[in-house]
């Protein structure tokens, strides 16, 4: 199941974040677990975060049976589905996603 986490935004979501939930949601599904996202362009963030334009979010990990090594875990994982254009971190509570297209090599 997909949820947002109450007081959650997604004004302006970026379509290429689409793509980003829904790699979440094929991972968490195999795992047996919701997926929740916990900001999307609210909340407080650096100036220059790409949260504020619709292209980042975060994703809880404390609902896994174990997020410390889940998470780094599904982080490569969805490095792999998302490809170079998208970041992922994982930051301990929660996965980050943000869409930031890189040059042609």
């Amino acid at each position: 199941m997909l949820r947002i986490k109450q007081g959650v935004t997604l004004h302006g979501l970026s379509p290429h974040m689409t793509l980003a939930v829904i790699a979440v949601k094929d991972i968490y599904d195999r795992k047996g677990k919701d997926v929740v996202i916990t900001s999307g362009n609210d909340g407080k963030h650096s100036v220059t975060s790409k949260h504020y334009v619709g292209n980042a979010l975060d994703f809880r990990t404390n609902n896994l049976d174990d997020p410390a090594g889940e998470g780094p875990q599904i982080v490569t994982e969805l490095n792999k589905a998302l490809g170079r254009d998208f970041d992922v971190l994982f930051e301990g509570d929660h996965i980050h996603i943000e869409y930031d297209p890189k040059r042609p090599v």
